[in-house]
């Protein structure tokens, strides 16, 4: 009996389209977590469907870690290939399938840098899926039948990535290579057409990490620089309504949230009455696209 009988079932009918939609290549992935915070598998509504940008959107910049979704960057040259299947011959010459060969993927972030390749490192350390975002824009998944688009499990042990150093005729890259879980069926893969969907590639991109350096601390005020903390990229654009203040664990609006004219980045915040000496007070900022988890850390005595 072949490895993928189903005991149970009949034989399947075969008709198929003149011009049948298909899978390309792929051009990003989003990593997602096995399990969110509530220990419940991570995935997404098919009816209605929950494969829209507001949704992706929200879990891109989900606050726990465990509920967030990772796009990658854009990739090339990815190879995504099945190996021969295990088998066994015996005497007579019958050749048995004792097991599908593992599937490998193996991508490169054009332009990677050295700070992006520790990020994708720490994949490696936990239970993980990915849903893959194709060159004609389809939006790839795992159907178990039960209503829901899922990640397709990544066999964490196997993630590997590494840095490809620029040489006179390529440049800097990273490589991301990994197998897929053996439980994952060709057969299961479904995507959403293009052509379906509110958004691009380009609409889904993973979040800046930020840290904060504070200066001209006083009773009455603070400045605070915000730049990402890999890249050193003044972070700007942020407005009062973004911003909440921790005071002695308590909530406080500031009376004011200036950006500097002249250093991007940089804000002179005054508090509503002056506080006192010894008083302790964090940074909560809010804004799509980055993570300031690092800043509301990092907490200030006065």
């Amino acid at each position: 009996m072949a490895i993928d009988c189903n005991c149970n079932a009949t034989l399947q009918n075969l008709g198929s389209p003149d011009c049948p939609p298909v899978m390309q290549i792929a051009r990003k992935f989003i990593f997602v977590p096995r399990y969110d915070a509530s220990g419940n598998e991570n995935k997404l509504n098919l009816d209605p469907s929950n494969i829209t940008k507001t949704e992706l959107l929200t879990k891109i910049n989900a606050l726990n870690p465990l509920d967030r979704f990772y796009p990658t960057a854009q990739v090339d040259n990815t190879e995504d290939v099945r190996e021969d299947p295990v088998t066994q011959e015996f005497n007579s010459g019958k050749i048995i399938t004792v097991r599908e060969g593992a599937r490998t993927n193996t991508s490169y972030v054009p332009l990677g840098s050295t700070q992006e390749l520790g990020h994708y490192k720490s994949f490696g350390c936990s239970e993980f899926g990915a849903y893959v975002i194709d060159a004609g824009g389809n939006f790839i998944y795992y159907d178990k039948g039960d209503g829901h688009a899922y990640p397709i499990a990544i066999d964490n042990e196997t993630f590997y990535c590494t840095l490809m150093k620029a040489t006179d005729a390529e440049v800097q890259m990273i490589m991301l290579r990994w197998q897929w879980r053996l439980s994952q069926k060709d057969q299961n893969l479904r995507f959403a057409e293009a052509d379906t969907l509110d958004f691009d590639i380009d609409d889904l991109n993973g979040l800046y990490d930020v840290s904060a350096t504070y200066s001209n601390q006083t009773t009455s005020g603070f400045t605070i620089d915000l730049k990402t903390t890999d890249f050193g990229t003044p972070v700007s654009d942020i407005s009062p309504a973004d911003v909440d203040m921790i005071l002695n664990g308590n909530q406080v609006t500031l009376t004011s949230w200036t950006e500097s004219s002249v250093n991007i980045g940089s804000y002179d915040a005054v508090w509503p009455a002056p506080i006192a000496a010894g008083d302790k007070y964090s940074t909560v900022v809010s804004k799509v696209g980055y993570d300031f988890s690092k800043v509301t850390a990092d907490e200030q005595t006065a």
